[in-house]
């Protein structure tokens, strides 16, 4: 039987802040650089739930499928810059929070000890936990800093660094942290390093993960350990 959850690590993104416009349209602006055009439906099943990347490989093969126009990886690379600038740009002007987010890690933050991994940059991701007021129940943030062209972030390893970070006293054991994210890739690193995962959200659907929740604004703890007992969904 996995011990009861005592250290919560999340993602910002789609757990206390929606960018979600601001994601798509950044993806928008980069594929137009390139002479690509997609649909708002196709821009945002691309974008939601990845990182630049990602998101703009996805784009650029979609659009390859449909024009039969080819992409190299310096297309997928450079676009992806662009993207990650123009979503930096648009953050600079204004996040908007996931209702009741806070208050709900509020209340978990009662019973958990509470971490942040997060593919926002270091600024930002202080400026999000500052307007949403949880900067001071956190006990430790790791924001995506300046990494190699089309690295994964991130890893098994960056985990197991933040679980190690939130041990109370010696070691904590892997099963009692619990990881909400609403990356697939994110999820997946988690699993690697041995950690329980929830994936958040619409993006994460392809991900594999011990249990799915529609948001955390209606998340507390007894529900959070009903959810992993049963891998079950929560909708509410």
């Amino acid at each position: 039987m996995s011990p009861p959850p005592s250290v919560l690590l999340f993602e910002l993104e789609g757990i206390v802040a929606d960018t979600r416009a601001a994601r798509r349209a950044a993806l928008d602006e980069a594929l137009r650089a390139l002479d690509v055009r997609l649909a708002p439906q196709l821009i945002a099943t691309c974008a939601d739930g990845h990182d630049e990347h990602d998101a703009t490989a996805l784009a650029l093969a979609a659009s390859q499928r449909l024009t039969q126009r080819a992409f190299d990886d310096t297309d997928v690379e450079l676009a992806a810059l662009r993207a990650a600038r123009a979503f930096e740009a648009r953050l600079a002007h204004g996040v908007t929070l996931v209702p009741r987010a806070r208050e709900a890690l509020l209340a978990l933050a009662a019973r958990v000890r509470l971490g942040v991994v997060t593919r926002l940059s270091p600024v930002v991701a202080d400026r999000v936990l500052t307007l949403a007021g949880l900067d001071a129940v956190v006990a430790s943030v790791i924001a995506r800093g300046p990494q190699p062209v089309g690295a994964r972030w991130p890893t098994a390893d960056v985990y197991r660094g933040a679980a190690r970070r939130l041990a109370v006293a010696g070691r904590v054991a892997p099963e009692a942290v619990v990881v909400l994210s609403d990356t697939p890739h994110a999820l997946d690193a988690a699993r690697e390093a041995g950690l329980r995962a929830v994936a958040v959200g619409d993006g994460a659907t392809d991900a594999t993960s011990d249990a799915r929740l529609a948001s955390v604004h209606a998340l507390t703890y007894d529900a959070l350990v009903d959810l992993l007992a049963s891998r079950g969904v929560h909708d509410s």
